[in-house]
């Protein structure tokens, strides 16, 4: 018997319980394209061998399900060290960061940015926050240049195509009596600016890759 199963992104569920049949066939892995068409053979088992198997399948199915950011993401591309994944996400395989593909669009001030961050649930994860200047400087590279679409005469060096930023200046965990702390993608700058909101002002959510 053969069993054609089209997968969306999620983990499929193989076990026939009322047959007490186990789905066999090649592993699944989590680059499986959206919608694919995937193939199995179906080979029926016994009562009493089947259902130890079914129990413990059961069992990692749910907790698989329960882990924030469950959801299991298809790399889409990779640029160096950055590897983009269809849940809006991007790793930096040298640092262990994982960020958000684009920043939150428009001018936000410090204090809005910072709960944006704690808020966001990019990827199906919950722990996002705001990045340090020193992970943003991370993302600096004055070789590569790229227009700001907040400002036609500005100038963002980003290192990798894969982070959509938006504005130059993006707002980073730290205040003082100065203002609070951010980053100037168009020069390299860490640096403060006043509480208030300033114009090309963004901020782009980060989290440690577990």
């Amino acid at each position: 018997m053969t069993v054609f199963i089209r997968t969306n992104n999620i983990l499929p569920y193989f076990i026939d319980t009322n047959r007490l049949s186990v789905y066999s066939g090649r592993q699944l892995r989590s680059n499986f394209t959206h919608n694919q068409t995937v193939r199995f053979k179906v080979r029926t088992m016994d009562r009493k061998t089947s259902r130890p198997i079914i129990i413990v399948i059961n069992c990692l199915i749910l907790l698989v399900l329960c882990l924030p950011g469950a959801v299991l993401a298809g790399e889409i591309a990779r640029d160096g060290r950055f590897i983009a994944y269809d849940n809006g996400t991007v790793l930096d395989t040298k640092t262990n960061l994982m960020w958000a593909a684009k920043d939150n669009g428009s001018d936000i001030n410090w204090a809005n940015a910072k709960s944006y961050c704690e808020n966001y649930s990019g990827g199906g994860y919950t722990d996002w926050r705001m990045p340090t200047k020193d992970e943003l400087s991370g993302l600096y590279d004055a070789n590569k240049s790229l227009p700001s679409a907040c400002e036609p005469n500005a100038i963002i060096h980003v290192i990798t195509d894969l982070l959509d930023l938006t504005g130059y200046w993006v707002w980073a965990f730290a205040t003082g009596l100065s203002g609070n702390a951010g980053y100037g993608f168009n020069n390299g700058t860490q640096a403060w600016d006043p509480h208030y909101l300033g114009s090309c002002t963004r901020v782009l959510p980060v989290r440690f890759a577990k």
